[in-house]
Parts: structure tokens; sequence; C-alpha cells
């Protein structure tokens, strides 16, 4: 069996970039990425929710990524939007398939 297609973005500042590199280091076993969005299988965003602006591009995102779900991917947001305002984005933006609100590589640890 092939390995699942990932499309991850990554918004916002430089953490989310080594956050971002960190899930993709811990997928890499079972996943691949792709650069189009159109073949994912699973499309990760890592939000930023500090400034106005970055907020909205988060929520633009999501909602623009959100298209392929019609094509069977799953979408998956984490990061500090959804750290700062999770119980809001789970009653509002059910775009997405699952709301993180802790960085999906401290899941699992004790």
């Amino acid at each position: 069996m092939g390995k699942s297609k990932v499309f991850l973005v990554s918004l916002g500042c430089a953490k989310n970039t080594v956050d971002s590199e960190r899930v993709l280091g811990l997928l890499k076993e079972r996943c691949s990425l792709t650069s189009d969005p159109s073949e994912a299988e699973l499309i990760l965003v890592n939000t930023c929710g500090f400034i106005t602006p970055a907020k909205e591009e988060s929520i633009e995102t999501i909602l623009e990524l959100s298209e392929y779900k019609k094509k069977g991917a799953k979408l998956v947001v984490f990061g500090c939007l959804a750290k700062r305002y999770e119980k809001e984005l789970k009653e509002e933006l059910h775009e997405a398939d699952l709301i993180l609100p802790t960085e999906p590589f401290k899941i699992g640890r004790a």
C-alpha cells in the first residue's frame, strides 16, 4: 500500500515553520508530501492567531482548502489560532475535520 499524500501550509511566524517541519518529520514514515492540494488525502493548516490580518489569512486559507474535501481529503487545523480560539472554531468552522488546540507532535507524550 502506498503512502498517503499530505499537503501542509504553514502560516505566520518562524515558530510555525519549525512546528510544521516537526509534524512532517513525524509523518514521513507513513506519508509523502505533495505541493498540490488536489492530490492530498490529508490537508494540514498550521495557523496564526495573534494579529487580525494573520487570523483573517488563516480563516481564508482554511475555507479555500476546504474545497478539496469534496475529493475526499481530510482537513486538519492546528497552530496558534486553533489554540487560542478552539471553542469558537469548533462551533463555527465546520469545514475542518479536526481542530487541534496543541501542537500535533506533542500529542501522546506523557
